[in-house]
C-alpha cells in the first residue's frame, strides 16, 4: 500500500508525558495520553480543585475547539454562523476550524455549538482535518467490519473506514464482535484519544503498533464476504433465529449458544430470541421497559430510573445486558421480564410529535409499538418554526428532533420547561388564585367523577398566593410550583392531595414507611421547597443536581425527580398553558436563557482569581439565567447557589456559556 505522509511537520507528542509526573483523576486513564496531550496544549482545562471529565460527553464547540487548538489554525473572520457570534476562546476556534473546512455548520445557518458529538460525526471531522493536513487517503483500503457496521450512516462510512485503517478509530470487543457504537455520543476522553492518534501519525500508520485494549477489525485487500460454516447436527438450542417479513416472525434455525446465533445472522431482519421467546439481540429498535427499571449508567455507575412505558434507544446486546441510550445518557439493563426489546422491522409507530390548529406542539404517547396506536397525548408548548403541520417528528431526548428519514433535524428549546428554578413569574397572588378558581371550575363542568366538586374541595385553592410568598421567601418562580401541582396532584383532587394535603407526592415510597401527610397546603409546599428542591435539586453541588429547570431525562430535574421521562414536559406543558390563558406576561417578559459549554466556574465578581469562584457547574449543558453581559469577557447569571438565604447574581466567562433560542 502507499505509504501516507504529512506535508505540514507534526511533532511526535507520546513523549512529552510521563504518568510517574502527575497525580489526578486521569492518571491511568485508558485516554490518559490525549488527555494529558490537550492539557498540554490548553485546550482541556480541569476546574477549581484541579479535576478533570474524561467521560463527560463532548460538545461539538469542544472538539472543534481541540481540534483548532491542536492545530494550531489561524484566526478567521470569513465564516460565520448565526449562534457564533461571540470573541470567546471557543467562539474563535469554531470559525477558524470552520475556515479550514473542518466542520461545517447546519442549512439554516448555525453551527449548534452545544449539541453532543456522536462517535460517527467525530469520524468525519478527522476525516475533513487529514484532509486540511493534505494526508493522502486516496489509496487507504478499508472494510467496514464492525459488528455494527450497519448503523453507521451512509454519509460517515467512509470516514469511519479510513479512520480505522489507519489506526486512529478503534472499536471496543464484545461477545458477538468489535463494536463502533457510530450513534453513541462521544466523551471528552473519545476525543482527546482520537486527536492524540491523528496527531502522532507521521508514515504509514497501518504498520504501526500500538498495544489497546480496544482493537480494530481486522481488514482485507480485496475483502470476500464470510460465508458462514454450516452447523453440523440438528437445529436445536436454546438460542433462535427468526426472520422478520411483513411484521411477522419466520423460524431460521436454532443454536446452542448466543455467540452462534449471532454469528448466522445475515442481514437486519434477524433477530435472536432465548427459550422463553424473548428478543434478546436485535440489529436496532426500541427498549421498552414493561415496569419501572434502573439504568447503570456508563462510566460512571451512576442509576437513572425508567417509568414504565419509557422508550430507550437500542445500542447493542451481549445476550444478558443490553446498551442503551436514554435521552443521550447511554447505559445497561439485565435482559429480562421487565424490558422488551423491539426491533424496528415489528415496530408500526412509536412515541411521536405533532402540531395542533393552534400552532403547539402535541407529544403522542404509543404504549403497543407492534401495533402503533396512541393512547394518550399532552400538548408541550408552542410548535417552532421548523415543525409543520401534518408531519410527525421523532426526539429520544426532548430537546433534539427529526423527521421520520432523518433529513430534517433541528434543536427545539420549549421556554418553560428550560427556564430555571431562580426566576420569577410576573403575575400577582390575586391573578393567579383567580385563575386557580376559573380552571377548576372547567374542569367540574366536564361532569367527569374525578373534578366533582373541584371548586369547592381542590386543594390547590388559594394556592396562587401561598405560592407567591413562597417566591418572595424562597426565590423560586410560584408558577413552577402550581405547574407541578397540577401535574402531581390532578389539580389537588388526587387522594394524597385530598386526605394528606400532598400537592407533590412527597415522600412516598414502596416500602410503606412514608411520612406523606402535612399539616395544610403551604407545609407541603414548604416541604417540596426546602427538603426537596433547594438542598438536591437546585443547589450545584446537590446530590441530585442536574439543573435547576423541569427539563428532560437529558437535564434538569426530571433526570432524577421522576421516571417517568416526559415528567417535565408535561410539568411545562402546563406552565405554558397557564401563561397562555392570562394573556402571555411571563413569555412577553421572558428571561435569556444559556447553557455551560462546559464545567462552568461561576464567581462572586466579574473576575477570575481563587477566592472569587462560588461554585462550578459540573459539566456542559447546566441552564442559566443570563441578566446582562457586564463586559466582553463575563455574563451576570442568576446563581443556582444561594447565599446568606437569598439569590443572588453570579459572574460566568462567556464562553462558558451559550445563549440558547427558545420557543415561548
Amino acid at each position: 500500500m502507499k505509504k501516507i505522509y504529512l506535508v505540514c511537520s507534526i511533532i511526535f507528542f507520546s513523549l512529552l508525558f510521563s504518568t510517574s509526573a502527575f497525580a489526578d483523576n486521569i492518571t491511568g486513564s485508558t485516554h490518559e495520553e490525549g488527555l494529558r496531550y490537550l492539557i498540554e496544549k490548553g485546550a482541556i482545562q480541569s476546574d477549581s480543585s484541579g479535576h478533570y471529565y474524561p467521560n463527560a460527553t463532548v460538545t461539538r464547540g469542544q472538539f472543534a475547539s481541540y481540534i483548532s487548538i491542536a492545530l494550531d489554525l489561524p484566526t478567521s473572520t470569513t465564516v460565520t454562523f448565526s449562534d457564533v457570534i461571540g470573541s470567546t476562546k471557543q467562539d474563535q476556534a469554531i470559525r477558524s476550524a470552520a475556515a479550514a473546512g473542518i466542520i461545517s455548520g447546519y442549512p439554516e445557518g448555525t453551527f449548534r455549538p452545544n449539541d453532543y458529538v456522536t462517535r460517527q460525526h467525530m469520524a468525519r471531522m478527522l476525516q475533513r482535518t487529514l484532509q486540511y493536513l493534505k494526508i493522502d487517503t486516496s489509496n487507504v483500503q478499508f472494510e467496514l467490519n464492525f459488528a455494527d457496521a450497519h448503523k453507521i450512516y451512509a454519509e460517515h462510512q467512509q470516514a469511519v473506514g479510513i479512520g480505522s485503517s489507519l489506526g486512529i478509530i478503534k472499536g471496543e470487543p464484545l461477545v458477538d464482535g468489535v463494536y463502533f457504537k457510530p450513534l453513541h455520543n462521544a466523551t471528552v476522553g473519545h476525543a482527546a484519544t482520537f486527536i492524540y492518534r491523528l496527531m502522532t501519525l507521521v508514515n504509514d500508520p497501518l504498520t504501526k503498533p500500538e498495544p489497546e485494549q480496544l482493537v480494530t477489525p481486522p481488514t482485507t485487500p480485496n475483502p470476500v464476504p464470510p460465508t458462514p460454516a454450516p452447523d453440523v447436527g440438528e437445529d436445536f438450542g436454546d438460542f433462535s433465529v427468526f426472520n422478520i417479513q411483513n411484521y411477522k416472525l419466520a423460524k431460521v434455525r436454532s443454536y446452542t449458544t448466543f455467540e452462534k446465533a449471532v454469528a448466522s445472522i445475515q442481514n437486519s431482519r434477524q433477530i435472536v430470541l432465548d427459550k422463553n421467546a424473548r428478543v434478546i439481540y436485535m440489529k436496532s429498535g426500541v427498549v421498552l421497559a414493561n415496569k419501572y427499571v434502573e439504568i447503570r449508567l456508563t462510566g460512571t455507575g451512576e442509576m437513572i430510573g425508567a417509568a414504565q412505558g419509557s422508550q430507550m434507544e437500542y445500542m447493542s446486546s451481549n445476550g444478558s445486558t443490553v446498551t442503551v441510550s436514554f435521552a443521550g445518557q447511554i447505559g445497561t439493563l439485565p435482559i429480562n421480564s421487565n424490558i422488551s426489546l423491539e426491533p424496528t422491522d415489528l415496530i408500526k409507530e412509536r412515541d411521536h410529535y405533532t402540531v395542533n390548529n393552534n400552532g403547539e406542539v402535541v407529544h403522542n404517547l404509543v404504549a403497543n409499538l407492534r401495533t402503533g396506536g396512541v393512547t394518550s397525548s399532552y400538548i408541550v408548548g408552542k410548535a417552532p418554526a421548523q415543525m409543520k403541520k401534518g408531519e410527525k417528528y421523532y426526539s429520544w431526548n426532548g430537546i433534539y428532533f427529526t423527521n421520520k428519514d432523518k433529513s430534517v433535524g433541528f434543536d427545539y428549546y420549549n421556554y418553560y420547561q428550560f427556564l430555571p428554578a431562580f426566576s420569577k413569574t410576573k403575575y400577582t397572588a390575586a391573578e393567579l388564585d383567580s385563575y386557580l378558581l376559573k380552571r377548576l371550575k372547567e374542569l367540574e363542568s366536564t361532569g367527569a367523577s374525578a373534578f366533582k366538586n373541584a371548586s369547592t374541595k381542590s386543594k390547590i385553592i388559594g394556592l396562587g398566593t401561598i405560592a407567591k410568598q413562597m417566591e418572595a421567601r424562597y426565590g423560586v418562580n410560584a408558577l413552577m410550583v402550581i405547574a407541578l401541582s397540577f401535574n402531581e396532584s390532578n389539580y389537588g383532587m388526587s387522594t394524597k392531595a385530598q386526605n394528606f394535603n400532598n400537592l407533590f407526592g412527597l415522600n412516598v415510597r414502596d416500602t410503606g414507611d412514608q411520612n406523606d401527610r402535612f399539616d395544610d397546603v403551604e407545609h407541603s409546599v414548604r416541604e417540596l421547597l426546602t427538603a426537596y428542591w433547594l438542598p438536591n435539586y437546585i443547589e450545584p453541588g446537590g446530590k441530585f443536581a442536574n439543573g435547576s429547570v423541569f427539563g428532560s431525562k437529558a437535564m434538569g430535574f426530571n433526570v432524577k425527580y421522576a421516571s417517568d421521562p416526559y415528567w417535565g414536559a408535561k410539568a411545562a406543558g402546563h406552565y405554558y398553558r397557564i401563561d397562555k390563558a392570562l394573556g402571555r406576561k411571563d413569555a412577553s417578559n421572558s428571561y435569556t436563557i444559556g447553557l455551560t459549554r462546559k464545567i462552568a466556574p461561576v464567581n462572586s465578581i466579574a473576575t477570575i482569581n481563587s477566592g472569587s469562584v462560588l461554585y462550578n457547574y459540573k459539566r456542559a449543558n447546566y441552564p442559566v439565567i443570563i441578566q446582562s453581559n457586564v463586559n466582553s469577557n463575563f455574563y451576570e447569571i442568576i446563581s443556582d447557589k444561594r447565599t446568606n438565604n437569598r439569590v443572588v447574581s453570579g459572574f460566568v466567562p462567556v464562553d462558558y456559556v451559550r445563549i440558547i433560542e427558545t420557543t415561548k
